[in-house]
């Protein structure tokens, strides 16, 4: 059975054991895991595996679109991304388009190596690997609000900013959540780990945070949250 998971926390460990260029692949797999906030037919999920090649098995991470049990399977039929290290991303795109991607000639996937990745902006890989998730869609037949027409332009600035719009920004009931978890009462408790416990006890709840949160959050506690409650 696979391990599939769709806690962002989990998910990121996997990446940071598995690949020397992290930065990228977590804000990729963080992106995914915003459509779960969105879609309503299925869920994004990613699961380890080893593929064999000739000489040893390698361990890779896999994104599939799961609607019960898609994801738990002997042979997962769903998947759309893989990251693979040290860096090598493949997925399933449509075959007629014209992009710098390297083809491997194996059941159409294809696709990026290390120095792709490195030298490509991030808008352009989420651009592709939308493609392919669209598209795996398409072929499964499950509705999509991000996905709504394969046929036209991916309009990624659209996608983006509903997920966005679905992301979520720390309370004030969360700071002291946090606070009251890693210090007593009127103890000076770093700002550095108070933002960490946020995070973690977010991810915990299946929140999904806006790319700015900590910046946002920051100026929220000194400016508010830190004084005392009105009467």
């Amino acid at each position: 059975m696979a391990n599939a998971t769709d806690d962002l926390i989990r998910a990121e460990n996997w990446i940071k054991d598995l690949l020397m260029d992290q930065d990228k692949a977590i804000e990729i797999c963080r992106w995914l895991f915003s459509f779960n906030n969105i879609e309503k037919s299925h869920k994004i999920k990613c699961h380890q595996t080893k593929f064999r090649d000739i000489q040893t098995k390698v361990l890779d991470i896999r994104f599939c679109i799961d609607r019960g049990t898609d994801c738990e399977t002997k042979k997962i039929k769903t998947n759309f991304l893989i990251f693979r290290t040290p860096f090598q991303l493949r997925h399933i795109r449509l075959m007629n388009a014209n992009y710098p991607y390297l083809r491997n000639g194996d059941r159409g996937y294809y696709r990026i190596g290390k120095e792709d990745c490195q030298e490509l902006p991030i808008e352009t890989l989420k651009k592709h690997i939308l493609e392919s998730y669209c598209l795996k869609l398409k072929q499964l037949k499950l509705a999509s609000d991000i996905c709504q027409d394969i046929s036209k332009p991916y309009d990624l600035k659209e996608v983006n900013k509903v997920a966005y719009q679905k992301l979520y920004l720390p309370t004030r009931m969360d700071f002291e959540k946090a606070s009251q978890m890693i210090g007593r009462k009127g103890q000076d408790i770093p700002i550095e780990n108070i933002l960490d416990k946020i995070e973690i006890n977010c991810k915990k709840e299946g929140y999904y945070l806006k790319e700015n949160w900590r910046t946002i959050t920051e100026t929220n506690i000194y400016e508010n949250w830190s004084k005392k409650r009105s009467e």
